[in-house]
């Protein structure tokens, strides 16, 4: 399951949490690029319920993009445990996969 954020403070207590988490930023005028990668992004939540999956819409809520210093859209991010360890640009499958072993690593 991916939660939607709309709350700034609710985005900060996830990635502060003692869990493990990935965020999906995307750009709600580009929702043809959200679309390609979210069928993923759902089948992963599913393979990986351990690990919280959240969106975050950059419009909607640029105070979120000036905290974690994300300006493109799509961007992803891993943190554990309140600290970031990895992050890639872009709607390749094959780097989120990486990010999540990379998490799972962590």
């Amino acid at each position: 399951m991916i939660l939607t954020i709309v709350d700034p403070k609710e985005f900060l207590e996830y990635i502060r949490s003692d869990r493990k988490i990935i965020v999906e930023y995307s750009n709600s005028s580009n929702e043809e690029v959200h679309r390609n990668i979210s069928s993923a992004l759902d089948a992963l939540s599913n393979e990986h319920p351990d690990i919280d999956f959240l969106t975050v819409d950059l419009e909607l809520l640029p105070q979120v993009s000036e905290t974690v210093g994300v300006r493109t859209a799509p961007s992803f991010q891993a943190f554990n445990k309140g600290s970031k360890v990895g992050q890639f640009f872009g709607n390749s499958r094959h780097k989120l996969a990486e990010l999540i072993s990379d998490l799972n690593s962590a």
